[in-house]
């Protein structure tokens, strides 16, 4: 009886499920997208002021139809964004947490069976048995050359040779 179980074949199927589901979630979003490095540049200054400044600005917008009418947008509006970006913005840092956790899950995961690979690997080459050493040869090697491990031969460069150190001729004595 041994204790190695088999890794079930259907992990591409559980993650692409799971991709789906993200990018759904995400464009429930209303405007969700990307920006380019340069638009964020741009936007960035704008896009951080103060959510109180924001919320006064509404205020003001509320209180004049014709400023609202020139500045091209209400109050409504104003609180609205101010209100979608304290709901997702904690949800995008949620995001960003799990997307760690899930970095660290698969390597702990691929962590452990490189060690258990490696044990494996070290184990098969010490066989003693002639028939056990015939059979895992051509896995030892191929192993080995998979691993891409083990000392490289180093080619040493040419060194050019120096040209001659010249002496400035001596002063000639009067």
């Amino acid at each position: 009886m041994s204790n190695v179980t088999e890794t079930p074949t259907s992990h591409e199927v559980a993650a692409s499920e799971m991709l789906v589901q993200l990018r759904a979630l995400a464009q429930s979003v209303g405007d969700y997208g990307f920006i380019t490095k340069g638009q964020r540049r741009r936007l960035n200054t704008v896009s951080t002021l103060p959510i109180p400044f924001l919320l006064s600005v509404a205020v003001a917008l509320d209180a004049s139809e014709a400023l609202t009418r020139a500045a091209g947008i209400t109050g409504a509006q104003i609180r609205d964004v101010v209100a979608l970006a304290n709901a997702y913005v904690p949800v995008a840092d949620e995001m960003a947490l799990v997307a760690g956790g899930m970095r660290d899950t698969v390597q702990a995961k691929r962590a452990d069976t490189g060690q258990r690979a490696l044990r494996a690997y070290r184990l098969a080459k010490s066989f003693n048995s002639p028939s056990d050493r015939e059979l895992l040869i051509p896995h030892i090697e191929d192993m080995k050359r998979t691993l891409g491990r083990g000392r490289r031969k180093v080619v040493k460069p040419v060194a050019e040779p120096k040209p001659p150190a010249t002496v400035p001729p001596a002063p000639a004595k009067s």
